[in-house]
C-alpha cells in the first residue's frame, strides 16, 4: 500500500495549470482530428479509384462535397452520443467497436440522405462502397493513436480531467489511492485531508475534532475550487459521511463516495431509480425482446455468411470422415448455454461414437 508521502508527492507532481486548460479543449480536438481523419479518408479513396479506374484525378468539386459531408455526419453522430468527452479517451478499451458503430451509422446516414434528396447520382456508388470499406480500418487505427496519446498524457499529468479533493480517515484515503490510482485517469489530486479517527480512547470529543476537521477541510477546498470532492469513508459510516455531504454541500463541487471493494469486480455498476427507490445495479439486465431478436437476426445472417464461405472446407472434411468410418458425418449434441438453457448443435463425428447424454465422454490419450 502507498503511504502519506507518496501522495504527497503525486499531489506535488501532477497540479499544473496548462494541464488543467488543456482538458476544456480536448473536445474540440478530438472532433478535429476525427473530421480531417475521416475526409481524408474518404478524398483519397476517391484519388486512388479514380486514378486506377480513369487514370484521372476525379472531380474536386465533388470529392470536397462527398468528404465534407460524411466527415460532418461522423463528426455529429460522435457529439450526439457524447463521444468527445475527456473521460471516453483515457482508456482503449471498447474503442474500436465504438468507432466501427459510429462509422456504420455514418454511412447509413449517408445514403438516406443523399437518397431523400435525390442528390445520389453525383456521387460514385464505387467510391461510397471503397470508402466504407477502407474507412473502418483507418479510422479505428487513427482512433486507437489518439486515445492512446490522451491516456499517456494524462498519466503523466500533461492533461486533467478533474480537480480531486480527497477527504477521510488515512487508512481508507490511502486503500483508495493504492487500489484506483486515480492520476492515471487523468485526476489532478489538488489537497488532501485526513479525518481524525472516531476513536474515544484517543479523542475526548469526537464530535468537536470532526466539526473541526471539517470546518478546516471545506475552507480549503473553497480556496483551491476543485472540480470534485471524493470522501473517503466506509459506506457503513453513515454518520461521518452525511456530514462530510453538510459541510462541502454549499460549496460548487461534485461530491462523490469512493467504491467498496466490492465494486472492484464489476465493470459498470450504476445507481437505478424507479420511482422512489434508488439502488445500486452491478450486473446489467437480461436482453429484452427487441435486443434478443436484433442478437437473433444477427447471428443467422453471421453465421450463414461464415458458413457459406468456410462450405469447400466443410465439405473435404466431410468427405475425409466418411471415407475413413462408417457412420454418419453430422450428429446432433446437446450442449447447455446461459442460465443452463439447452440447445442442439451439429458436430462432426470425429470418433465412432455420436453421445448425445447427459454425460458426453470426451476424448482420452490411446
Amino acid at each position: 500500500m502507498m503511504s502519506v508521502n507518496d501522495l504527497d508527492y503525486e499531489v506535488a507532481t501532477i497540479a499544473d495549470r496548462r494541464a488543467n486548460a488543456l482538458r476544456h479543449w480536448i473536445g474540440v480536438i478530438t472532433a478535429l482530428v476525427d473530421a480531417v481523419t475521416v475526409a481524408t479518408v474518404v478524398a483519397g479513396t476517391s484519388i486512388v479509384y479514380h486514378f486506377v479506374a480513369y487514370r484521372h484525378l476525379g472531380n474536386d468539386k465533388v470529392t470536397v462535397e462527398l468528404a465534407s459531408m460524411i466527415a460532418a455526419i461522423f463528426v455529429f453522430t460522435n457529439m450526439m452520443r457524447g463521444r468527445y468527452r475527456l473521460e471516453n479517451y483515457l482508456s482503449t478499451k471498447g474503442q474500436i467497436a465504438s468507432a466501427f458503430a459510429v462509422w456504420n451509422l455514418t454511412m447509413i446516414a449517408f445514403v438516406a440522405i443523399v437518397f431523400m434528396a435525390k442528390i445520389n447520382d453525383q456521387y460514385s456508388r464505387a467510391v461510397v462502397l471503397a470508402t466504407y470499406v477502407a474507412g473502418a480500418p483507418l479510422i479505428a487505427l487513427a482512433r486507437s493513436a489518439i486515445v492512446r496519446t490522451i491516456s499517456m498524457a494524462s498519466k503523466t499529468g500533461r492533461i486533467t480531467s478533474e480537480r480531486v479533493f480527497l477527504i477521510g480517515r488515512e487508512s481508507e484515503v490511502m486503500s483508495f489511492v493504492s487500489r484506483h490510482q486515480p492520476w492515471n485517469i487523468g485526476f489532478s489530486i489538488v489537497d488532501v485531508a485526513f479525518l481524525r479517527s472516531n476513536d474515544p480512547r484517543r479523542i475526548n470529543d469526537p464530535q468537536a475534532a470532526l466539526a473541526a476537521d471539517l470546518a478546516t477541510a471545506s475552507a480549503r477546498a473553497r480556496d483551491l475550487k476543485p472540480d470534485a470532492v471524493f470522501i473517503a469513508l466506509p459506506w457503513s459510516d453513515q454518520e461521518t459521511i452525511d456530514a462530510c455531504i453538510d459541510a462541502f454541500m454549499n460549496l460548487p463541487v461534485a461530491i462523490h463516495l469512493t467504491p467498496e471493494r466490492v465494486m472492484d469486480r464489476f465493470d459498470n455498476p450504476h445507481i437505478v431509480r424507479i420511482g422512489s427507490l434508488a439502488s445500486l445495479r452491478l450486473t446489467r439486465p437480461a436482453l429484452s425482446f427487441a435486443q434478443i431478436m436484433f442478437k437473433r437476426v444477427f447471428d443467422v445472417f453471421a453465421a450463414s455468411a461464415i458458413l457459406l464461405a468456410s462450405l469447400p472446407v466443410l465439405l473435404l472434411v466431410a468427405i475425409a470422415i466418411k471415407l475413413d468410418s462408417q457412420g454418419p458425418v453430422l450428429f446432433l449434441q446437446r450442449r447447455y448455454g446461459f442460465n443452463q438453457e439447452p440447445f442442439r448443435i451439429f458436430k462432426f463425428r470425429t470418433m465412432t461414437t455420436t453421445d448425445d447424454g447427459e454425460v458426453v465422454k470426451q476424448a482420452t490419450r490411446n
